[in-house]
């Protein structure tokens, strides 16, 4: 999939500033360099499937896999839901996992895209 998204964005001569899937039963968030631009791919299939898929092995994060992809964070134990936040300049992608409950609204992870830059804070 990963080399259809990049002969897409080839073509089109166009990269996005986030990359959403949701197949896996967790949430993972990785950051891939393109160029000189830091995307992330945000994997967020933790929203109610029976059960959540477990990583293949617990890792300590950020855990570099190549020299363009590193998996920055992730939950395998929890449900959850993203949360994301535009404005003119960022773009904010929170995870919250639903077990801290209803009234708690600080998120557990979370990512801010610098929009004209392309770049992560």
């Amino acid at each position: 999939m990963l080399a259809d998204i990049d002969s897409a964005c080839t073509a089109a001569g166009v990269w996005p500033h986030a990359v959403f899937s949701g197949h896996a039963h967790n949430y993972q968030r990785y950051t891939r360099l393109v160029n000189a631009f830091q995307i992330p791919f945000m994997v967020a299939g933790c929203g109610g499937h029976s059960p959540l898929s477990s990583m293949r092995s617990t890792v300590r994060t950020p855990y570099k896999i190549d020299s363009t992809l590193t998996l920055e964070s992730y939950d395998d134990t929890d449900y959850g839901y993203l949360r994301v936040i535009v404005n003119a300049s960022t773009m904010t992608i929170e995870f919250h996992p639903q077990s801290d409950g209803g009234t708690t609204k600080t998120p557990d992870d979370l990512v801010t895209i610098k929009l004209a830059a392309r770049t992560i804070s």
